[in-house]
This record gives structure tokens, sequence and C-alpha cells, in this order.
């Protein structure tokens, strides 16, 4: 594993951000390749490509659209259904 070194850059115009080559080589980051931006904290998370996490964000969101039902909705129907599966499993009530 390479050591850990800091870079510096600085945002550009319209908001455009230069990753010093020796990063992109790297990580394999050739011009046009999507890179998710986390932020954590006071900080920023830099990662090629989308987290899987977005593919299912956006599944949740069009399942609640296309239902009606609230993000509410959906956390209150977790209790029974946790308490149906676990009486399934062990058969009895959660206490």
């Amino acid at each position: 594993m390479q050591a850990l070194r800091s870079f510096t850059t600085a945002i550009q115009e319209k908001g455009k951000l230069t990753i010093p080559r020796q990063l992109r080589v790297l990580r394999d980051l050739d011009k046009g390749r999507a890179v998710s931006l986390i932020p954590v904290g006071d900080a920023m998370i830099v990662i090629p490509g989308r987290p899987a996490l977005d593919g299912g964000r956006r599944r949740m969101r069009r399942i609640l659209r296309e239902s009606g039902l609230t993000v509410a909705d959906m956390i209150a129907g977790t209790g029974r259904e946790r308490e149906g599966v676990f009486k399934e499993l062990y058969g009895r009530k959660n206490r």
C-alpha cells in the first residue's frame, strides 16, 4: 500500500475541482468517470463511481412515491413487520 499523502488543489470557475494527476493515475480516474462526493463533518470523501446505496435509495423513493406512503408510514410499519418475522421464526412475540 502506498503511503498517505495529502494534496492541495483549488476550486476553479463553475465549481470545477482538479484532482492531481498522481491521484487520478493511482485511482484510475479517467476523463468523464463519475465520482461521488460524500460530506463527512468538515471533510469530503471522493469515491470513484456511485455507492451501491444510491441505487437502493432511488428505488425506495420511487416505491414510496408510487405507493403514496410516507417515510413515517414505512417506519411505523417496520415494528409490525419485525414482530411478524420474530413470531414466524421463534413461534412467539418479541418482548
